[in-house]
């Protein structure tokens, strides 16, 4: 039997919801909104984006010794910064 767990995660220091998905402790979802309207967070981005869980597994081997949050958000800016800035 697969144990799912969801997490949302209000980061202050960096204005943003983060959704976290774990399918027996394994990462299998992530996603973020910036800004801090947990409704529209909950119906538009409580939700897996497939790409950024994708770049955050082969990310993982850079992780240091931040917190698990500290190193999803230099994901998230990473990710950000390479694939969604126009």
């Amino acid at each position: 039997m697969k144990n799912y767990k969801e997490e949302h995660i209000w980061d202050e220091s960096n204005d943003r919801w983060i959704f976290l998905k774990y399918q027996d402790g394994i990462l299998v979802g992530l996603n973020y909104m910036q800004g801090d309207e947990y409704e529209i967070f909950k119906s538009n981005f409580a939700k897996n984006d497939e790409k950024l869980t994708e770049f955050a597994h082969k990310m993982k081997d850079f992780k240091g010794e931040e917190t698990y949050i500290e190193f999803i958000n230099k994901v998230i800016w990473l990710y950000f910064e390479l694939f969604q800035q126009a």
